[in-house]
């Protein structure tokens, strides 16, 4: 039998109540008038009617047996449906005896304590809460018994194997006349909650302790322009308690806010109200500020708005008073700077005058020094052709008493004469070439230099017994002044052979050597003169500095100041034993070939 549907067009049942009949009866009449059933033939109107009776029935029951059969099957597909909303909601869902057992709950809730539901049955749930918090549990199924009304607490519970995480515990009281009271509870997870609430709270733990130990001062303006918070330092630095300051408003006269020039500033020119305005942050802004006690005080503000508007800004201070004053205080000391300076180039151009004369008085007193050396070394190397020259002219008047003029003894005479002024010339040749200064530096054989160097005081040494040992086992070209180098090496050997003169007179010994040292050219002079007493080693290159009783302290100067200052070398000095060492390097004009 084939229950109708709404396209055979009977009306549908919606119950087996007595509202239900009339349609049930008039299903079950069309039933038996769609089959055609009639009672057979002689059988009475009575006998009809009761068989037509019983045939309605018969259909009525059969119609009410299909639809109790499709409304058990609705009704287990709405309890599997159920089922499946129980077990897989979002929420635990569970039920507590009244001694805390576990008499049901759903898969979620299992999956929450990480059991399989099977143990959670029975099992007590307070083993999944953690024992800190077995109190906040019993207090709760006290309250529900107590008050019978819905309860809630927040505790931490226990997931296997050990995880722990927060849970919100939502539950009613069921009354069971049965099995006695019940607790429905659904259980929500919370962790994510508290931990937000946690750092929540520790966030703000932190803002408050840098709010409070920051060394500058922090102002909160709401939106309305009213103070709603201040730190200690801004009590320090405004002279205000934090009442005071809360109590004032932003633009009260009593605050007397100056910009840096001292106008007044007005409430739409502060830096909170720009802020504000404009929706930025305004950084760096100098502003005055009174104090109650009449003082004054300076501070760099910057205001920025805060990230919701109706919160307002928050205006970070420093004092900067004392950075105020010292500026003040710069401008003056600059101000007499200046006036200073305006007879400062006068004085300097003056000072360096005399730097200028004495430098060249130096220059022209070393020059002499020099010369007058050179004229003693000009006439001892005269002294043997002046006397050979006093021979010839002797010769020649000999020969003119005797009237023994001979032609050809006579022009030998004449030859030898000419010849011993010859070498007299040279001699002066040679010592004004070695007095002319060189204008611009050039390149020029260290090796050449040295023995000209060595040839013009050697004959003079040699007469007072001082050798000179040159070693020179390869040539170096220098770049520099060849006529200034010359010279610091004469007034060295003069030097050397002074301190010879001194101590051992008639065995002295220079030795005079060329070497390469790490890209320079170096000459080194070592004599047996005794040495430099050691008090005064540092000392024999300062100006006008000198043992010699006739010394004019100016010789050494000048060299190093030929050496580094105009050639860039070094020129430096030590005690050796029984004697002293000058070392004298400039650079290398090329490597050596």
């Amino acid at each position: 039998m084939v229950p109708p549907t709404p396209s055979d067009g009977p009306l549908p049942l919606d119950g087996f109540g007595p509202e239900a009949q009339p349609n049930l009866r008039r299903l079950a009449e069309q039933e038996v008038a769609e089959r055609g059933e009639h009672p057979a033939n002689g059988v009475g109107a009575a006998a009809q009617r009761l068989i037509h009776e019983l045939r309605v029935h018969q259909i009525e029951l059969e119609i009410q047996n299909e639809e109790l059969q499709r409304a058990s099957i609705e009704r287990e597909a709405s309890r599997a449906k159920l089922r499946d909303l129980y077990d897989f909601a979002p929420l635990g869902y569970l039920t507590l005896s009244e001694h805390g057992l576990v008499q049901e709950a759903n898969l979620t809730c299992a999956a929450m304590l990480g059991v399989d539901r099977s143990r959670l049955i029975k099992a007590r749930f307070s083993q999944f809460i953690l024992p800190q918090d077995q109190d906040i549990f019993y207090r709760f199924r006290a309250y529900l018994l107590q008050k019978e009304d819905n309860q809630s607490c927040d505790l931490r519970l226990v997931r296997s194997p050990g995880h722990v995480f927060w849970a919100t515990l939502n539950g009613t009281l069921v009354q069971d006349r049965s099995n006695g009271p019940r607790f429905r509870v659904v259980i929500s997870d919370t962790t994510a909650r508290h931990t937000s609430e946690t750092l929540l709270q520790e966030s703000e733990e932190k803002y408050a302790t840098l709010f409070r130990s920051l060394t500058s001062g922090v102002l909160i303006q709401d939106a309305a322009g009213r103070f709603v918070d201040a730190n200690p330092a801004s009590e320090r630095i405004l002279g205000r308690s934090r009442m005071q300051a809360l109590a004032q408003a932003f633009n009260a006269p009593s605050w007397d806010l100056r910009g840096p020039d001292g106008s007044v500033l007005t409430p739409e020119d502060y830096p909170s109200q720009r802020a504000l305005r404009e929706g930025r942050a305004v950084e760096n802004e100098e502003i005055r500020v009174s104090r109650p006690d009449g003082s004054q005080v300076w501070l760099l503000v910057t205001a920025s708005p805060l990230p919701a508007p109706t919160l307002g800004v928050a205006i970070l201070f420093t004092d900067i008073t004392e950075r105020k004053q010292l500026e003040q205080e710069l401008r003056m000391r600059q101000a007499e700077l200046e006036a200073l300076n305006q007879s400062l180039d006068q004085r300097v151009t003056q000072a360096l005058d005399l730097v200028r004369e004495r430098d060249q008085l130096l220059i022209t007193q070393s020059r002499q020094a020099a010369m007058g050396e050179m004229i003693g070394n000009i006439a001892h190397q005269w002294r043997q052709p002046l006397s050979a020259l006093a021979g010839v002219l002797a010769n020649l008047e000999d020969a003119h008493r005797l009237d023994a003029q001979d032609p050809e003894a006579l022009a030998v005479l004449v030859e030898e004469g000419n010849d011993l002024i010859r070498r007299m010339s040279t001699t002066i040749s040679d010592f004004a070439h070695f007095f002319r200064p060189d204008k611009a530096p050039t390149t020029f054989s260290a090796a050449a230099l040295l023995r000209q160097a060595v040839a013009l005081v050697e004959p003079h040494f040699a007469s007072e017994g001082t050798q000179i040992q040159i070693k020179v086992p390869q040539d170096l070209m220098l770049m520099g002044y060849p006529n200034e180098y010359a010279q610091v090496l004469v007034n060295l050997l003069g030097n050397a052979h002074d301190a010879i003169e001194a101590t051992c007179p008639g065995e002295g010994r220079i030795c005079v050597s060329l070497k390469q040292d790490e890209g320079q050219g170096c000459v080194t002079l070592q004599d047996n003169g005794g040495g430099i007493p050691a008090d005064i080693l540092e000392k024999v290159f300062d100006p006008y500095f000198s043992t010699k009783a006739m010394g004019t302290g100016i010789g050494l100067y000048m060299s190093k100041q030929i050496i580094e200052r105009g050639m860039g070398g070094r020129l430096a000095v030590c005690n050796t034993e029984g004697g002293a060492r000058f070392t004298l390097c400039t650079p290398l004009a090329q490597r050596p070939s």
